[in-house]
């Protein structure tokens, strides 16, 4: 399935919302036919055509973005307005449950539970029926958080641990110590910015998820965004004479570059004689792809090689 026919199919089926597949079947039914069929064709495609079926999806539903379908097709997703809500392949939402208006952003789920987060950094998780889980506690909440991954969440209760899905803490992850910088990083993140209460020159550290210290802190790391599949995006300052040679307008001071944990640049590919960035990431990396705006003012879909993996329509 090319690119225009997977457009007009999404528009074919997302614009009726009575569907006949046949008349012999109730509502209920259609609405099952259709959902089976919506899958079966996503099931089919390939990674890029996938992320054209989400955007293409969103565009018809009226959302601003709908993320990678994860656990039991599961997806995040954001209207126009600035809400939020999960969805499944059909563009329908699954969690009836409002999720509320002082929400900043929402986790996918991952093990079955999903990370919501507050305007005010406060997190808690919910399960499928849109029900907060964790903290156990009723009216408790969570100082900061990151999404599960593997079984266990790092989490500011506080002090910062790692709790597994029933909420009770791992022993032996706990980091009495430590105050979290990186914030903006809460779930894709796979790398922590931290500072040491113990360090006399208050210097940061980088820490990821098993704690491991290595990733020594250098100017390299100052303005990085987040992490994300390895990859840290990172915000550098535009030189006068590129400005003006790729017609960036002065009001934008700042490109973006990605690094890998070593603080190299690794996207785009840059010589030593010269300065190469992005003008913008759109999307950090989900799924092997980042979206991004070169220095031509094209948006471009790319690999971790920063080779476009097909073109935008």
């Amino acid at each position: 399935m090319d690119c225009k026919e997977l457009t007009n199919w999404i528009e074919k089926f997302s614009s009726k919302k009575n569907l006949i597949f046949s008349p012999s079947l109730d509502a209920a039914s259609q609405a099952m036919a259709l959902k089976s069929e919506m899958e079966s064709v996503f099931d089919g495609l390939n990674l890029p055509n996938r992320i054209r079926y989400r955007e293409k999806l969103a565009a018809a539903k009226g959302y601003s973005y709908i993320g990678p379908f994860v656990e039991n097709g599961l997806a995040r997703a954001e209207t126009r307005d600035g809400k939020f809500c999960y969805v499944d392949k059909t563009g329908q939402k699954i969690i009836q449950k409002e999720l509320g208006t002082s929400i900043e952003a929402i986790g996918p789920f991952v093990d079955g539970l999903a990370l919501i987060k507050l305007y005010n950094n406060n997190c808690y998780f919910i399960d499928k029926k849109g029900e907060k889980v964790l903290p156990v506690e009723k009216n408790a909440m969570y100082w900061n958080a990151y999404s599960f991954e593997n079984g266990r969440a790092f989490v500011d209760y506080p002090p910062w641990a790692f709790v597994d899905t029933s909420g009770q803490i791992i022993k032996g992850t706990e980091q009495e110590d430590i105050t979290l910088i990186q914030s903006d990083s809460v779930f894709l993140g796979d790398i922590f910015e931290v500072n040491y209460q113990s360090d006399e020159d208050g210097q940061p550290s980088l820490i990821d998820r098993d704690f491991d210290h290595s990733i020594n802190w250098n100017h390299l790391y100052e303005d990085v965004e987040s992490f994300s599949e390895g990859m840290g995006i990172k915000k550098i300052l535009i030189p006068d004479a590129l400005q003006k040679k790729f017609n960036i307008p002065e009001y934008q001071t700042l490109g973006y570059i990605f690094i890998d944990r070593d603080g190299k640049q690794k996207l785009p590919k840059s010589h030593e004689s010269e300065i190469n960035f992005y003008l913008s990431v759109l999307r950090p990396f989900e799924e092997g792809i980042a979206k991004i705006v070169d220095l031509d003012h094209k948006t471009k879909y790319i690999d971790h090689e920063g080779n476009e993996v097909f073109k935008r329509n």
